[in-house]
């Protein structure tokens, strides 16, 4: 009865990938669709004679009203009482 050698695992590529940093956090989506809204309105704003600036700063002033206050019940969700 023969044994086949065994063989050890292979190696990880040594400290080249990552070079020991910590992960990049992936932002929520809120933040995501947040600026992306900023972005359109703001593209919109330059583009069409309708939209003036007034109009961007009142849209970015509520978006950011309505997004500060959906993340601050996000967090109130996650509170626990004792």
């Amino acid at each position: 009865m023969s044994t086949q050698p065994s063989t050890p695992p292979p190696s990880s590529p040594g400290g080249y990938y990552g070079g020991g940093l910590p992960p990049v956090p992936v932002p929520n989506p809120e933040l995501i669709v947040y600026v992306v809204a900023l972005l359109v309105v703001g593209i919109v704003a330059l583009a069409a004679e309708t939209v003036d600036a007034n109009t961007w700063v009142q849209f970015t002033l509520w978006t950011t009203a309505a997004y500060l206050v959906s993340r601050g019940l996000a967090k109130l969700r996650n509170v626990s009482e004792r």
